[in-house]
């Protein structure tokens, strides 16, 4: 661990690890990617039975952990980090090679073949994933500390 003269340095340290083990952690993009899988389940799916089309579910589909991943991290001048996660699956049919996220989330009626059809109304599982960690933050918590811990820093 290197050695700090002034303040400015080592928050400089902590800005740069921090922003390298965000965007590097497994641990936590896994523990935001299962809450969002729930919150998709919860809020999406549990809105109408569909007729039309078969899920994909946790095979490629809206709710698959693996469609979460941690885009980008945000270290603002107020020292406050913003971590960009998003959910990365695309649509089939009408929405092959587009991203489903907005759609979902804003209803966006001019993309479904059917907009009258329940499924064009908008869900907003992202907002309802970002409620519920707000609302539990231990296990993001802890899978920070754990990335800062593999960087070797001590943490308490």
């Amino acid at each position: 661990m290197p050695k700090f003269t002034n303040l400015k340095d080592l928050e400089a340290y902590l800005q740069r690890n921090f922003h390298e083990v965000m965007n590097s952690s497994m641990e936590l993009e896994r523990v935001m990617a299962e809450e969002m899988s729930r919150a998709v389940v919860d809020v999406v799916y549990s809105a109408y039975d569909p007729k039309d089309y078969e899920r994909r579910g946790n095979n490629d589909g809206l709710s698959d952990p693996r469609n979460g991943i941690v885009s980008d991290v945000i270290i603002e001048d107020n020292g406050k980090v913003r971590l960009i996660f998003e959910n990365i699956t695309e649509g089939n049919d009408s929405l092959q090679g587009d991203l489903l996220v907005d759609t979902i989330e804003e209803g966006i009626w001019d993309n479904w073949w059917s907009p009258a059809s329940p499924y064009a109304d908008a869900r907003t599982f992202m907002q309802e994933t970002a409620n519920r960690i707000k609302q539990n933050p231990e296990d993001v918590i802890a899978a920070i500390e754990k990335g800062l811990s593999s960087k070797g820093f001590v943490v308490r």
